[in-house]
């Protein structure tokens, strides 16, 4: 092979190369984005289901009755189909 057709080459592959690692490194920066989004958007929505939660705490669980979870079970609900429950699904919600 001749001397030019080898710098040709090797000049084809590194640009290949280089494109590749620009692909995954702007993949790869998208994906960290998203994170950070998700990431935000969770430290929102679930402070209001941490404080319903604190009911079901194993101390507190042992004096509940049927009645005593009415008011919870429809927080819970209401927050899953308002605000919460495309959060749990992951990246899939921004990506």
């Amino acid at each position: 092979m001749a001397s030019w057709e080898t710098t040709v080459v090797a000049g084809a592959l590194g640009i290949a190369f280089g494109g590749a690692t620009a692909l995954i490194q702007t993949a790869l920066s998208a994906r960290a984005k998203t994170s950070e989004e998700l990431r935000g958007l969770r430290l929102e929505a679930y402070p209001a289901i941490w404080r319903e939660t604190a009911l079901f705490y194993r101390d507190a669980a042992a004096d509940l009755n049927w009645e005593d979870l009415e008011p919870p079970q429809l927080a819970l609900r209401s927050w899953y189909f308002t605000s919460g429950g495309l959060l749990l699904r992951g990246a899939a919600l921004l990506g």
